[in-house]
C-alpha cells in the first residue's frame, strides 16, 4: 500500500527489501519511519489510522526540569507544550533514555491511539563525548564565530529600502556561515562520526530502541526524529542488518533521505536557516561530499562512515549487537518474524 502524507515527511515503509542471501523480503506494514510527526494534517492523521500504528517512538527524547537530562533543541522545543499521553505499554526505562508517553497536539485526535515512547538516542552520555572531542577551546571559539555572524547576518534588516543590497548581504553572510559550518563538519568526521559516538555511548537507548521496534506487540511500530534521518537512519541501518539484508540496501535505504533533507521544507522549517542566506542544494546529491551536504542531507558517506567506524571497533556489526544484547537468537528471532521466503 502506498501511503501519501501531506505534512509527515520523509515517511516510509521498511519492507519490501530483499535479505542479503536473496531467499527472504522484509514484511511490510510493521515497521515505519520520518520525520516529524507535529505538523501532522487531520488527512494525514486518518491516513495513519488505516495501517493502523500501534506505537510511535519519538527518539529526541522528552524535555527534562533536570539539566543534566534535559535535551531541547531550538525547532524542537515547541512540540512538547503537551504531555497528554496515552498508557504506556510496560518497559525497562531509564531516566535519562526513555520518560513516559507524551502525544502531540494533531495525532491526539486519531481514534486509534497509538503508545508514544519517548527515548533519549542523544542524552547526556552522548553530549558529554560531543563536547569533549570538540575541547573547550574550539567550543568557545565556534560558539563565538557563530554568534558573531548572526549578529552580523542581521544587518540586513537596515538595507530593507535596498533590496539588492540586502541580497547581498545575506549572500555573503550565508556563504560565510556555510564554509565555516562545512569545515567543522568535515574536521569533526561528520555526522558519520556522530552516529558512531551515539550508539557506542548510548548502547542502552540503541537496545531499547531496537527491542521497541521487533516487539510483535507494539507492532506496527512508527519510529522518528526531528528530520527523520539521522537517529532515525541509524535506527533502520540496524534494524534492516539484523532482519539479513546486505550493506547496500542499508546504505539505499538511508541515502533515500537525501532529496528531503535538501529540500527547501527541511533546510528551511526544520533545519531553521534563514531563507535569504541558505544555499540551493540543487547540485547535492547521495554521492556529496561536502560539509553541508552532510548536515542536511543524507549522503552515503555519512552512513559509510558509521558502518566502517562500528566494523573497525567491533570486527562486524553482528558483533556490535551482540556488544548491546542483540545476539544471533535475538536477530533470528527478528528475522523471522519480519521477513517471509520470496
Amino acid at each position: 500500500m502506498s501511503i501519501q502524507l501531506e505534512n509527515i515527511h520523509n515517511f516510509r515503509d521498511l519492507g519490501g527489501k530483499i535479505t542479503a542471501d536473496g531467499k527472504r523480503i522484509t514484511k511490510s506494514n510493521l515497521l515505519y519511519r520520518c520525520a516529524t510527526t507535529s505538523n501532522a494534517s487531520s488527512k494525514d492523521v486518518e491516513t495513519l489510522q488505516q495501517l493502523p500504528i500501534t506505537t510511535i517512538l519519538d527518539l529526541r527524547g522528552s524535555r527534562s526540569s533536570s539539566k543534566e537530562n534535559s535535551y531541547d533543541v531550538v525547532n524542537e522545543k515547541n512540540e512538547y507544550n503537551l504531555n497528554i499521553g496515552f498508557p504506556p505499554t510496560p518497559v525497562d526505562v531509564h531516566v535519562d533514555d526513555l520518560s513516559g508517553t507524551a502525544d502531540q497536539v494533531n495525532l491526539n485526535q486519531a481514534k486509534h491511539s497509538p503508545s508514544r515512547q519517548l527515548l533519549a538516542f542523544i542524552n547526556s552520555a552522548v553530549k558529554s563525548e560531543l563536547k569533549k572531542q570538540l575541547g573547550n577551546v574550539e567550543m568557545l571559539a565556534t560558539m563565538t564565530i557563530m554568534w558573531t555572524l548572526n549578529a552580523v547576518g542581521y544587518g540586513k534588516y537596515l538595507f530593507a529600502w535596498a533590496p539588492q543590497v540586502r541580497r547581498i548581504w545575506s549572500a555573503v553572510v550565508g556563504w560565510l556561515k556555510v564554509k565555516f559550518m562545512s569545515f567543522m563538519a568535515i574536521r569533526h568526521g561528520g555526522f558519520g562520526n556522530m552516529y558512531y559516538i551515539i550508539a557506542t555511548v548510548n548502547q542502552k537507548s540503541i537496545k531499547r530502541g531496537l527491542d521497541l521496534c521487533v516487539d510483535q506487540r507494539r507492532q506496527p511500530v512508527l519510529f522518528h526524529c526531528t528530520s527523520g534521518k539521522d537517529r532515525t537512519g541509524i535506527t533502520a541501518a540496524l534494524l534492516l542488518h539484523a532482519a539479513g539484508c546486505d550493506r547496500e540496501t542499508i546504505i539505499d535505504d538511508y541515502c533515500q533521505s537525501h532529496k528531503w533533507g535538501t529540500s527547501d521544507i527541511h533546510v528551511h522549517q526544520i533545519m531553521g536557516f534563514d531563507a535569504e542566506e541558505a544555499p540551493n542544494f540543487d547540485y547535492s546529491t547521495v554521492l556529496s561530499t561536502d560539509g553541508m551536504s552532510i548536515i542536511v542531507g543524507a549522503p552515503r558517506i555519512s552512513i559509510i562512515t558509521f558502518l566502517d567506524s562500528l566494523e573497525q571497533k567491533y570486527g562486524s556489526l553482528n558483533l556490535y549487537l551482540d556488544s548491546i544484547g542483540c545476539d544471533n537468537v535475538w536477530r533470528t528471532n527478528f528475522r523471522n518474524s519480519f521477513t517471509v521466503p520470496t
